[in-house]
């Protein structure tokens, strides 16, 4: 293997011809080393140049042109027997340069004559061979297959609003900057599979559609956790995956110090819209008047929309109690006037709380 490497069968010969002269000049290795190497590589370079020669119907002396490209080791150094035990500490390494630089060889055929050297030849080089460029019909097919998966879940996010999200629409402990970052990795991720570039970044179609269908579930498992809504069963089945259980919430009812309320009301969706619990709490000396949706307000409502778990709080007024009895006021009124007035404040200021002199 020269620079221009040679393909021709009568060179081959002629190198391995020298390097037999050469056996026993090394004091670095035996000879049984050095028959060793050169048994090794003969199985390498021996298939595969005969590959070679039939490909490019090279004749007897005959070089291919891989233009200023370098091999990683010199042909020089590996088919010299006296330089090759200098530059390697043993046959083995050298072995393995020597593979690398054939693989290197069968990477250029690709490179600049667009064929694939049989698997069994990468093989003898340890070496795996380059997929195969996709053809015109692969490329359609996939971007048919991407299609299929990319529109109706596009269509889906925008129906329900997802690229105009607010920071209120998250669920509890759920952060808008965190979820952005995920999403935009996502994004990159699906700039890869995209059409136009699928072929490029991937070996064959399968592969591509594979990741491809990963990265939109990925989409989906987002929006669900961080916004608590799952898309249809369809739309994940597109991507090969199963909906995650959709989120639900608690509605609770706060009696603010009143017995006997509502059971809390649970398994309730996002959105859900609720109507409260008609059972009646009870309170000493108040009345009920109904839910609130805040605990400072006095203004009732009969139903919620629940998009996380919520509580609605009871709204109670003070009994009050009207005028003294009649009978009372009656049998006052017999007494001198100075008299009946103390009395009269003392009965309502004991029975009723009222203070001096405020009925008078």
């Amino acid at each position: 293997m020269k620079r221009v490497l040679s393909m021709a069968l009568a060179l081959v010969l002629a190198l391995g011809v020298a390097a037999v002269g050469t056996v026993g000049a090394s004091a670095a290795w035996t000879d049984t080393q050095h028959w060793f190497y050169s048994t090794e590589i003969f199985k390498v370079w021996e298939p595969i140049d005969i590959w070679m020669t039939n490909l490019l119907d090279l004749q007897p002396g005959e070089s291919v042109d891989f233009g200023d490209r370098e091999p990683p080791y010199s042909g020089d150094i590996l088919y010299d027997y006296d330089l090759v035990a200098e530059h390697f500490a043993s046959p083995s390494e050298a072995i393995i340069a020597f593979k690398a630089s054939y693989a290197w060889v069968l990477t250029m055929v690709v490179e600049f004559y667009g064929v694939v050297a049989p698997d069994e030849l990468w093989a003898l080089c340890d070496a795996t061979p380059p997929a195969a460029a996709w053809t015109e019909a692969e490329i359609a097919a996939y971007n048919i297959a991407f299609g299929l998966i990319w529109r109706p879940i596009t269509d889906w996010v925008a129906a329900e609003g997802i690229g105009n999200v607010e920071e209120e629409d998250f669920l509890p402990g759920k952060s808008m900057v965190e979820f952005i970052e995920k999403w935009e990795a996502a994004a990159a991720r699906r700039r890869k599979v995209d059409e136009g570039a699928a072929q490029n970044n991937f070996d064959n179609p399968a592969a591509a559609l594979t990741e491809a269908k990963a990265i939109y579930a990925a989409f989906l498992s987002l929006i669900a956790e961080y916004i608590g809504l799952v898309a249809p069963a369809e739309l994940w089945a597109l991507c090969g995956a199963t909906p995650p259980a959709a989120a639900t919430y608690t509605l609770t009812y706060d009696t603010r110090g009143g017995t006997g309320g509502p059971a809390a009301q649970t398994g309730i969706e996002k959105g859900a819209a609720v109507t409260l619990s008609a059972t009646v709490p009870t309170r000493a000396e108040h009345t009920f008047k109904g839910w609130a949706a805040t605990s400072t307000s006095t203004a009732t409502i009969t139903s919620v929309t629940v998009s996380a778990n919520t509580t609605v709080y009871a709204v109670w007024e003070k009994d009050t109690v009207g005028p003294a009895p009649d009978k009372i006021l009656e049998l006052l009124s017999f007494l001198p006037e100075g008299v009946a007035n103390v009395m009269a404040a003392i009965v309502r200021y004991v029975f009723f709380g009222w203070l001096w002199g405020s009925w008078l």
